[in-house]
């Protein structure tokens, strides 16, 4: 059906979207034995497989004291004291962005803002550190978008964390299980991101599913 996409997971939403889905999402596996008064609907992720050309470029074992101002600012950024003093950490370049390894794992990048550049954690930094500030929650039907790398609509939020300001770097999460699904900017502070019935709330720059999450290291 698509050639350069391959299986990669399963996930659920409880509830169907009416809206329509992304190239990359299929919804035609339905359960409704699962539950006696819900339908369960299965949609899978698939990743794309040797799309593109870009690579990991400038890869190099740091010591720590050589990126103690990222994590400072990384832990600025998230409300949490990180602590990766005893890791093996790498800096690198991918699509003209400097990316942080720990243990191999690219857990921050630097994003290019309206002031400036600033460290945040990527999708998989979120899922490392958990932190409690910055995000948004949507609901189902804004998945398929948000993982074909939409921009997040403001109709589709239904919480965030209050004290985000327009041009903030926040994460985009799941309501109802709190998951990562997008990294972005803020076009308008969290308070009337709830508000809002129509217009564009957060700027997608990560997404899961794009290149940068499926980059192999």
């Amino acid at each position: 059906m698509y050639p350069h996409l391959v299986y990669d997971e399963i996930c659920h939403a409880t509830l169907p979207s009416l809206r329509r889905p992304s190239p990359l999402i299929s919804k035609d596996w339905q359960k409704p034995h699962f539950s006696n008064s819900d339908k369960i609907y299965y949609f899978v992720v698939f990743r794309r497989s040797s799309v593109s050309e870009k690579k990991l470029r400038r890869r190099t074992p740091v010591r720590y004291k050589q990126v103690k101002h990222i994590i400072k600012e990384v832990s600025e950024m998230i409300g949490k004291d990180i602590q990766i003093s005893d890791k093996f950490l790498e800096k690198g370049n991918f699509d003209d962005k400097d990316i942080l390894l720990v243990d191999r794992k690219i857990l921050a990048f630097q994003v290019e803002i309206k002031n400036g550049k600033l460290w945040f954690p990527t999708i998989r930094g979120i899922l490392y550190w958990l932190p409690e500030i910055k995000w948004a929650a949507v609901d189902h039907g804004a998945i398929p978008f948000l993982l074909n790398g939409a921009d997040c609509m403001g109709a589709g939020i239904h919480l965030t964390d209050i004290s985000i300001k327009s041009g903030d770097l926040i994460w985009i999460k799941d309501e109802e299980h709190g998951k990562p699904l997008a990294i972005g900017i803020a076009i308008v502070d969290g308070e009337e991101m709830v508000e809002m019935k129509k217009g564009k709330a957060v700027e997608t720059i990560h997404w899961i599913g794009d290149e940068l999450w499926e980059l192999e290291t």
